[in-house]
């Protein structure tokens, strides 16, 4: 959108980390996952480790502040048990350039509607509302979740991207039945 690639009646972003992290974190998170991402070990090793039991509900936890039920566990640790799958997230985040995008929000043009966790401790709400303040047609609303906030409250979730989406798709095109 900020490139021009695409150009869609509004953006949603479920607890996006939309700018750079604080502290160390702003320039130790992107180095490591650069280091991870070009060693061909590394995602068997997480992978390998996802899969010892209790583990994924654990890190789950911890990482994220998230509570979800006992199926979303088992879905997350076979995501996380799966060497491809950790190889790909590696690659994204080592991809990131946060520093760039916060400075590109301010082009964003289309309505957005941020979704923050207040428990989030993977994405804190004080960054999300940060970066809101870059962008001009934002509406940034909290949900008593974590960084999981779809999880742990899917309808809820999907009734507001919905009700958000008809208040702002052209021509009346959205259908929330589909």
């Amino acid at each position: 959108v900020i490139d021009g690639a695409a150009r869609p009646d509004a953006l949603v972003g479920i607890a996006p980390a939309l700018l750079p992290f604080a502290g160390i974190a702003r320039h130790l998170f992107p180095t490591m996952a650069k280091l991870l991402f070009v060693n061909p070990f590394a995602p068997h090793i997480f992978a390998s480790v996802a899969r010892q039991p209790g583990s994924v509900a654990g890190f789950l936890e911890r990482s994220t502040g998230s509570n979800i039920d006992a199926g979303g566990i088992a879905a997350y640790a076979r995501l996380f048990g799966d060497a491809g799958h950790c190889a790909g997230t590696l690659g994204m985040m080592a991809a990131w350039d946060l520093d760039a995008l916060k400075r590109k929000l301010p082009g964003i043009d289309v309505p957005v509607l941020l979704l923050a966790g207040t428990r989030d401790t993977a994405v804190p709400v004080a960054s999300i509302r940060e970066a809101g303040a870059f962008i001009p047609r934002v509406q940034v609303e909290t949900v008593e979740a974590g960084h999981l906030l779809h999880e742990e409250h899917p309808e809820a979730t999907w009734l507001r991207i919905s009700d958000f989406w008809k208040e702002h798709a052209a021509c009346g095109a959205w259908d929330s039945s589909s």
